[in-house]
């Protein structure tokens, strides 16, 4: 019985993190829409920075690509602890539990997602800033939470006739 309780919540678990993975491409594609429309009626740059979470084993340079972006993890250093919580809990509506040890791997901030890891469940390297983020940085238990950048550059003249 325990067992089958264990797959269950496992299931549960997992099925929470692909929808909140589902609903931040449709918040991050809304935004991107809205940039680029700002961007339309302007003449200048636009860049924005936008969370995500990895698929499991997947780096941040690769998380950010797929997203026709680029990695920006030295935006992590400009986030206190408070911050770093609300990318997590809020905008990636991420259910962990948030282990209170410091940064200590290049592979994170991360959450582990694989049920054979002592970590599993864990929100892991919130806490504390390392000197140097690993973009290429991967784990195979986990899934990287990402900080991307898009630049939208146009200009007025070749939008309006």
């Amino acid at each position: 019985m325990q067992y089958m309780q264990l797959i269950s919540i496992i299931c549960k678990w997992v099925t929470n993190l692909q929808v909140a993975r589902s609903e931040t491409f449709k918040r991050v594609n809304a935004v991107r829409r809205a940039k680029a429309s700002l961007c339309l009626l302007c003449n200048s740059s636009e860049q924005i920075q936008f969370a995500v979470l990895s698929d499991q084993g997947q780096s941040c340079q690769e998380a950010c690509m797929t997203r026709h972006s680029t990695c920006d993890l030295m935006e992590l250093n400009r986030r206190n602890e408070e911050q770093m919580i609300d990318i997590l809990k809020r905008e990636l509506e991420i259910k962990c539990m948030m282990d209170d040890r410091t940064w200590w791997s290049f592979d994170q901030p991360s959450v582990v997602v694989d049920p054979l890891d002592k970590n599993f469940g864990r929100c892991l390297g919130w806490k504390g800033k390392p000197k140097y983020h690993d973009c290429s940085a991967r784990w195979p238990t986990v899934r990287r939470v990402c900080l991307c950048s898009k630049t939208f550059s146009c200009l007025a003249k070749k939008w309006i006739r």
